[in-house]
């Protein structure tokens, strides 16, 4: 069986852009030091990767993950199907960081 890529994303802001566009842009949000480079995550899990689901904060301003229910809610759940061509894996990303 052929393994799977999959980006996930948020479905009421960033899945319609993806689609019309046919590429998915890397984030730089917090990529601060110029060693840094951004990048897009990609997983194999056919599921919802749990790494994709955002933080909240709450009134006394701690942040907290939000459950599966609450990203759904808050933000929708998308995720596409890419094709791996020209990925770089993440044992390669940290040999070279």
């Amino acid at each position: 069986m052929e393994r799977r890529y999959f980006h996930y994303t948020t479905e009421k802001t960033h899945i319609d852009k993806i689609i019309k566009s046919g590429l998915i842009k890397t984030a730089k949000a917090g990529v601060t030091n110029k060693k840094e480079k951004p990048i897009a995550w990609i997983s194999t899990n056919e599921n919802w990767e749990h790494t994709t689901t955002k933080y909240a904060t709450n009134n006394f301003g701690k942040p907290f993950l939000l459950s599966f229910e609450e990203q759904l809610e808050y933000y929708g759940c998308a995720r596409i199907e890419v094709n791996p061509k020209g990925f770089i894996f993440l044992g390669k990303i940290k040999a070279h960081s």
